[in-house]
């Protein structure tokens, strides 16, 4: 692979000019659902511009915080 087609890769879609990094991070979030509300902590692929600041998350990310919330509900008694 040509030096070029790594750095368009790692290219930032935002600015077009940054690099993406990706870094795991901790994400603490709440949900009211049918049965109370869950309280959730999970760690998730982050990818950051390092020029601008463009935070994305993937399909990973979204996966994970997913399951963690559907976790957290089926521990929740039904009312």
């Amino acid at each position: 692979m040509a030096k070029d087609d790594t750095d368009e890769r790692n290219a930032c879609d935002f600015c077009k000019q940054g690099k993406v990094v990706c870094r795991r991070e901790e994400l603490r979030f709440r949900r009211t659902t049918d049965r109370g509300v869950i309280h959730c902590r999970v760690t998730i692929p982050v990818k950051k511009c390092e020029s601008c600041g463009f935070t994305h998350l993937d399909a990973a990310a979204d996966t994970l915080i997913e399951d963690a919330a559907r976790r957290a509900y089926e521990q929740l008694r039904p009312e």
